[in-house]
């Protein structure tokens, strides 16, 4: 299924956007993150967390290729959602990132 994907760079703690597409409103399992993590996240299970307008919040886990579907209920409406990244090892060391701010356009289904 074609998808549309955000690519971010984190090194060390610091989240960096590197592709950025437009996103519109509405849909659905489209939109996936894609997180190029440097070798201090190894051995880190890894979930992204999202939040839409401060108001939604979400979390999806991260996949073994570093990849995860931005869920959608933060990208429903038109507006901005934010996400990080956290991750947790074997011993319960715990990693955070910092935040990305990403704009969500209005989107067709949004006319209805």
């Amino acid at each position: 299924m074609p998808q549309t994907i955000i690519s971010v760079k984190c090194t060390d703690q610091v989240l960096t956007p590197i592709d950025t597409p437009v996103i519109a409103a509405g849909g659905v399992d489209e939109n996936k993150i894609a997180f190029d993590f440097c070798s201090k996240w190894d051995g880190f299970t890894k979930k992204a967390v999202f939040r839409y307008n401060k108001s939604v919040t979400a979390e999806a886990d991260v996949g073994e290729d570093n990849s995860c579907i931005v869920p959608p209920e933060v990208t429903a409406q038109a507006g901005y959602m934010f996400f990080g990244v956290y991750g947790v090892n074997e011993a319960g060391v715990k990693r955070t990132s910092t935040v990305i701010k990403y704009k969500i356009e209005k989107g067709a289904v949004n006319l209805l």
